[in-house]
C-alpha cells in the first residue's frame, strides 16, 4: 500500500485540498510526508491542523516512528550496490554505491567529475547481475557539463542501447539556487517516484558561490546551501535512493605542502556534515594518458585516505 497513497487517502485531504498541494508540486502522500508543517503554511493556504493531520498520517505510513533492534535493522536492510564501472573504484567503495547516501566528488576541473557521474548514469541502468540497480538517473546540469555523446559511447561500452540510455536520464539545465531548491522540493521528487535510483548535481556549489559571493553574503550562502542539502538528505533517506553531488577545490595558503595537500572542497562545514562519503579526485597526464585517483577524504565506513586508481579515456572512466 505504501508505495499507492494518494493524497486524498491522508486525513483531513479532501478533493480541493489535494488540488492546491497538486499546485505547488506535491504529487502524493509519500512527497508530503517530506515536509514539515511551517515549509506548508509557506507554501500553501490551507488550516493548519488539517497539514498537521495529514502529515502524522503520511508519517506513520511512510517514516518509523519507533525505534528497533539494530540486529533487526540489519536483517531487513538489504540494499542494492551501484558499480561505477571501474574495478578499483568498486573496490575502494566495498563492492559499490548505496542507496540512503551522499557522495560527494570534489577535485579541480578535469578530474574526472562530471565523467564519472556520466558514467553512473549509464551503470544504473544495468541489470543487478550486471552491478546496476535497473534504474533511471535525474542529472542537474548547472554548468552545461552534460554531454549526450559521451552518455552515447559509454552507453555503447557497457552494452546499451543508447536511445535506450539517454531514454532513462532525466536532465534539467538549473539557473539558480531558487530553481535548484524548486527542482529538488518538487519534480526531482516526482521523478524518483517514476522510477529514478540516481540523483546528480553537477556542480552543488556552481550558483551558491556566484549568486552569494563576498564574506557579506556567506551566512545566507551557507543556509540555503543546507536546506538543499537538507531535503537531498530527505529524499534520499526515505525513497532509498543514491545521490553524488560534485563540488570545486580552493587552494589554502599553506606553507611547505603539496599543492594537493593545499587544496579544500569548497563548501565549508555545512557540505561536510550534510555529505555521508566524500572523495578527492586528482589527475595527472603520463605520455598523453590522462591518470587519476579516487582517495577518501571523509566517511563512516571507508578508510581514510584509501585510494583508487582510474584512466579517463574516449569511453569514459576505465582501470588504470
Amino acid at each position: 500500500m505504501k508505495g499507492e497513497v494518494k493524497l486524498e487517502d491522508l486525513e483531513g485531504i479532501g478533493p480541493k485540498t489535494a488540488e492546491k498541494l497538486r499546485s505547488i508540486g506535491i504529487c502524493s502522500a509519500k512527497h508530503l510526508s517530506l515536509f514539515n508543517v511551517d515549509e506548508l503554511l509557506n507554501l500553501v493556504d490551507v488550516d493548519e491542523r488539517t497539514l498537521r493531520r495529514a502529515l502524522a498520517h503520511a508519517r506513520s505510513i511512510f517514516m518509523p516512528l519507533r525505534a528497533i533492534k539494530a540486529l533487526d535493522n540489519l536483517a531487513q536492510k538489504s540494499l542494492p550496490q551501484l558499480t561505477t564501472g571501474v574495478k578499483s573504484i568498486d573496490l575502494l567503495l566495498n563492492g559499490g554505491l548505496r542507496p540512503r547516501a551522499i557522495y560527494e566528488l570534489c577535485g579541480q576541473p578535469g578530474a574526472g567529475k562530471t565523467q564519472l557521474c556520466l558514467q553512473l548514469s549509464v551503470t544504473i541502468q544495468l541489470s543487478a547481475n550486471k552491478g546496476g540497480i535497473g534504474g533511471k538517473c535525474y542529472f542537474m546540469d548547472t554548468e552545461g557539463t552534460f554531454s549526450l555523446s559521451r552518455v552515447k559511447v559509454i552507453a555503447e561500452r557497457f552494452g546499451l542501447d543508447s536511445e535506450y540510455a539517454l531514454s532513462n536520464i532525466y536532465v534539467i539545465d538549473v539557473i539558480n539556487t531558487d530553481h535548484l531548491l524548486q527542482v529538488i522540493t518538487s519534480d526531482l521528487v516526482r521523478a524518483v517516484e517514476d522510477g529514478v535510483k540516481l540523483v546528480i548535481v553537477d556542480s552543488l556549489m556552481s550558483r551558491f558561490r556566484t549568486e552569494y559571493a563576498g564574506r557579506e553574503s556567506l551566512a545566507l550562502r551557507q543556509s540555503r546551501l543546507g536546506y538543499a542539502l537538507d531535503w537531498l538528505v530527505r529524499i534520499a533517506r526515505l525513497y532509498e535512493v543514491i545521490v553524488i553531488v560534485t563540488t570545486p577545490v580552493m587552494e589554502v595558503p599553506v606553507a611547505f605542502v603539496s599543492i594537493n595537500e593545499r587544496l579544500r572542497p569548497v563548501g565549508g562545514t555545512t557540505l561536510a556534515h550534510a555529505t555521508t562519503h566524500r572523495f578527492f579526485l586528482t589527475t595527472r597526464s603520463e605520455r598523453g594518458v590522462l591518470r587519476g585517483t579516487m582517495t577518501v577524504l571523509d566517511s563512516p565506513s571507508l578508510p581514510h585516505g584509501a585510494i583508487a586508481s582510474y584512466l579517463i579515456t574516449d569511453k569514459g572512466i576505465e582501470d588504470a
